[in-house]
């Protein structure tokens, strides 16, 4: 199953300005991606928590592993529900690493039903806990 290229965020488009596609492996990185950055959606139930951890805990990776973990198995279970045929079969590994009080950085892997692999990696950064912002607006 094909879908729409997204890269940096937008629409890609080739050099005679078509829409460009995108399956198997490449599909499946993509999904990921959206899949642990989009917000949770209880009504589609997609998407994932990220924007509600808490960054300085002593759990926060924890959290994230476990956020991720919840957003891509919520992924498997829609394309099999959905019957598709070009989706993933599981998850490899995700690893969490805290780099500093407010950064975690984490990675994804998962098994495409090609055998090939797919990967993601993004950095979770927040500073609220550095600023009281009810003191800021008032």
């Amino acid at each position: 199953m094909k879908t729409v290229k997204i890269s940096n965020g937008l629409l890609s488009f080739n050099s005679n300005g078509l829409l460009e596609t995108i399956e198997g492996a490449n599909k499946a990185a993509q999904d990921v991606a959206r899949a642990i950055l989009t917000e949770y959606n209880s009504y589609f139930d997609t998407g994932s928590n990220l924007n509600n951890t808490e960054m300085n805990s002593d759990v926060s990776e924890l959290a994230i592993e476990r956020s991720v973990y919840d957003a891509v198995y919520r992924l498997i279970s829609a394309q099999i529900n959905a019957s598709q045929n070009d989706r993933i079969v599981r998850v490899e590994q995700i690893k969490t690493a805290t780099v500093d009080a407010t950064t975690v950085v984490f990675y994804v892997q998962v098994l495409h039903e090609s055998g090939q692999t797919a990967e993601f990696a993004d950095t979770i950064t927040s500073l609220d806990h550095l600023i009281d912002v009810e003191k800021v607006y008032k």
